[in-house]
């Protein structure tokens, strides 16, 4: 994989987050725009199809993986030097909204 193909995905990835309107929720329309962003990334082959000699159908979805993870260190970063906290533990109070957000 390819710097220009992880670069292509964390701004897929971002564009993605932006197309997310806040004010509104849950909508459908936010459903909608999160989608269309994210249709890009089968066309940007961030999710790559792979027949194996077999005839199996394999997903591999490094170059979208590698550009969340550059995009997520990033922000990270960024983070701990605004505040001028440890980067170890910025990545756990993510860690720890991160749970308490998506496990209610």
């Amino acid at each position: 994989m390819t710097q220009s193909e992880q670069l292509a995905a964390a701004h897929v990835l971002l564009d993605a987050v932006s197309a997310f309107d806040h004010g509104q929720g849950e909508t459908p329309q936010n459903e909608a725009a999160v989608k269309l962003a994210l249709d890009r990334l089968s066309e940007i082959g961030s999710i790559r199809v792979i027949e194996q000699d077999d005839g199996t159908i394999v997903l591999d979805p490094s170059p979208l993986v590698s550009g969340a993870i550059v995009t997520i260190t990033l922000l990270a970063r960024t983070l701990a030097e605004k505040y001028n906290a440890d980067y170890d533990a910025v990545t756990a109070t993510i860690r720890e909204q991160l749970t308490e957000i998506l496990q209610g």
